[in-house]
């Protein structure tokens, strides 16, 4: 299975890339919304996570769900109305930064095995 991880920070993308493979997940990381349609077409992945705390992120979401790939949210906000707008965008799933890697690997799992059955 495929993951596009849409993040600018290379230290969180590292640490994830590493947990995901542990998990036997194939973690492509696009450091930015504007080469993320690219990567898309390019891989092919199987789920989307975005990073809404980035420029561009929220907006992400919804070109990613017309590729009817699920989407999972990463945000520092945390604020009611950006999971809201997440969720309005077509997000699958919202989680907030600090997070466990090893829960959104699970999550992962989870909407895979979803949208695979």
């Amino acid at each position: 299975m495929r993951v596009l991880f849409v993040q600018e920070h290379p230290f969180l993308a590292t640490a994830l890339k590493l947990t995901m493979r542990s998990k036997g997940f194939d973690l492509v990381v696009s450091e930015d919304t504007t080469h993320a349609n690219a990567v898309m077409a390019e891989v092919n992945p199987n789920i989307v996570i975005a990073d809404i705390s980035q420029g561009g992120g929220i907006s992400y979401v919804e070109e990613a769900k017309k590729k009817n790939v699920p989407v999972i949210v990463i945000s520092a906000n945390g604020k009611e109305n950006d999971l809201q707008n997440a969720f309005d965008k077509g997000a699958d799933d919202y989680i907030c930064l600090p997070l466990s890697l090893s829960e959104l690997a699970l999550r992962v799992s989870i909407l895979t095995r979803s949208s695979v059955a």
